[in-house]
């Protein structure tokens, strides 16, 4: 994966494509395996933020979605204790 990111660095919208790239695939996902789950993102009018919230009347999962290193945004893990989190990033997206 890394040639991936080495020949998207040299774009300044990288991040945003591999974004992209990752919401479409993982709402492909739950479209083919028929699943009920919404797809939302969560923002604060001070900037926090999580790229991407999947739920249903069962689970709430916050995940941030960085090409490289990123963190869960403590306002959502705060204001969602409960709630799962992950980090998706290109080395850990299959």
């Amino acid at each position: 994966m890394h040639m991936i990111t080495d020949n998207l660095n040299i774009r300044s919208d990288a991040g945003a494509m591999f974004e992209n790239f990752v919401v479409a695939e993982i709402k492909k996902e739950i479209s083919y395996l028929g699943l009920d789950y919404k797809l939302k993102y969560w923002r604060l009018k001070s900037g926090s933020e999580i790229d991407l919230v999947i739920s249903n009347k069962d689970e709430f999962i916050g995940c941030e979605i960085r090409l490289t290193d990123g963190k869960i945004s403590q306002a959502f893990k705060n204001r969602y204790p409960e709630a799962k989190t992950h980090l998706i990033n290109s080395d850990n997206f299959i």
